[in-house]
């Protein structure tokens, strides 16, 4: 009986052995390597950020159009330069940078009274391609009448000791300018007109004809 109860002591003290090594290993293997493997890979590439775009550069200004030049008044055709409405002649004269009239013949009935309008259709400046329109009197001489206007610059190219000789005449136009004058036609007969503008009347005259 007595040995009996020993072999059942030993049995007992040999379970409660095992049972603790059994539990010492658990707690080994858990903490030298029953847990879950660390990931071998390596960690992701991170991408670097992209720099901020580079501020672009504003366009830069165009140049402002250089103003256009206006083009100059057209010289009306022989035809439609001298109108008469029975009481009054009208008359278109131009002049341009080629010294030249449009008219070197004007024709008017006497007794009418001649509206005329000079205007400049070339680009030169009145100080340098300077036009006007001078009639003289019977029996002028063009040529010393012309060569004295010449030094007359001062009084718009009309000669005061050769007043006398002119029956009519206009200021000194530019490049694109006007002006207008109106007189009554002389007698019947054939007068001469000039440009009185420094060397002009060689070249920049012609006849009027009162009929």
């Amino acid at each position: 009986m007595v040995s009996d109860q020993k072999a059942m002591r030993r049995s007992a003290g040999l379970g409660v052995l095992l049972t603790a090594l059994l539990l010492v290993a658990c707690g080994q293997g858990g903490s030298d390597g029953g847990g879950s493997a660390p990931d071998p890979s390596p960690p992701p590439a991170t991408t670097p950020s992209e720099p901020p775009p580079a501020a672009m550069d504003p366009p830069e200004p165009e140049p402002a159009p250089e103003p256009a030049t206006p083009p100059a008044p057209e010289a009306p055709s022989p035809d439609a330069a001298v109108t008469d409405d029975g009481t009054t002649v009208t008359v278109a004269l131009t002049g341009n940078d080629a010294l030249q009239y449009n008219l070197d013949e004007i024709r008017v009935p006497a007794g009418r009274r001649i509206r005329l309008t000079l205007t400049h259709v070339g680009q030169g400046p009145k100080e340098s391609m300077g036009h006007n329109f001078v009639l003289l009197a019977p029996g002028t001489d063009m040529t010393t009448f012309g060569l004295a206007a010449a030094t007359a610059a001062a009084t718009g190219y009309i000669p005061e000791d050769q007043r006398d000789k002119i029956l009519a005449n206009t200021d000194v136009v530019g490049g694109g300018e006007s002006t207008t004058i109106e007189f009554d036609a002389p007698a019947p007969g054939t007068y001469d007109y000039l440009c009185s503008f420094v060397g002009h009347f060689s070249v920049m005259n012609g006849k009027l004809i009162v009929e």
